[in-house]
């Protein structure tokens, strides 16, 4: 059993969704604290041959919050703003007219939490890409007696009877081998192939940006041709 445990993030990069790709369950880790600054309500698209970040408006953040408990923004003002972006900065793009549509379905899903908004556009995504993983929500599914950090993972994972657990890349820091492996966990770190790029209107490539701007440079069937583009390392 492959378990990946990750924040819902806001059209996050591909390699979020290689790590969806490789797992038989992920995991929605939507009761930890809310981080001001990260990728929870923004991620960043291409703006001519520059990175400009895109927001989804939230109410009541806070760093003593849980991300479940971060109200999204109902006025519909923000949302149609964030699509006149994406015309503007993806108009030309060789498969805006297929990608378009549904980005705008995604867009103006009527959630009421951050999260929720969130785990809707990851799913969805994840369907459109014809990735076969099982998603739970952490706080819907398990309880963890006030377990925190390593420790709370490591307990998802029991639970789960996980045989290996994988995360991205720039989470090796947080993770040790040795607590892993005691409990019969084989522990991997997924990073995007360093060579994986593709054409962004005749600019030098910018990586990883939204998965929107690689479904609009590349489709829906090329973008599962890039999923296979990553490295798994011990």
């Amino acid at each position: 059993m492959k378990v990946a445990i990750m924040q819902p993030y806001f059209f996050p990069y591909l390699g979020y969704f290689q790590l969806m790709k490789i797992s038989n369950i992920f995991v929605f880790y939507d009761d930890v604290n809310f981080i001001k600054g990260g990728w929870v309500n923004r991620n960043r698209i291409l703006n001519s041959s520059t990175p400009l970040f895109i927001n989804a408006h939230i109410k009541g953040s806070s760093s003593n919050k849980k991300i479940n408990e971060i109200g999204l923004n109902l006025d519909s003002k923000w949302r149609r703003k964030l699509l006149k972006t994406l015309i503007h900065s993806y108009g030309r793009a060789p498969f805006f007219n297929e990608v378009q549509p549904f980005i705008e379905m995604l867009v103006m899903h009527p959630a009421q939490y951050i999260s929720e908004f969130n785990i809707h556009i990851l799913t969805e995504t994840s369907r459109q890409l014809g990735l076969p993983t099982v998603y739970f929500t952490n706080s819907e599914r398990f309880e963890h007696n006030m377990k925190s950090g390593q420790d709370r993972v490591l307990d998802i994972c029991i639970q789960l009877q996980a045989s290996t657990y994988t995360n991205l890349i720039n989470g090796k820091s947080l993770y040790r081998r040795e607590d892993f492996e005691l409990n019969g966990i084989d522990l991997n770190f997924l990073e995007m192939n360093s060579d994986l790029s593709y054409a962004q209107f005749g600019n030098p490539f910018i990586s990883k940006l939204s998965i929107i701007d690689v479904l609009m440079f590349n489709g829906f069937s090329g973008t599962q041709t890039l999923l296979e583009k990553y490295t798994l390392i011990k």
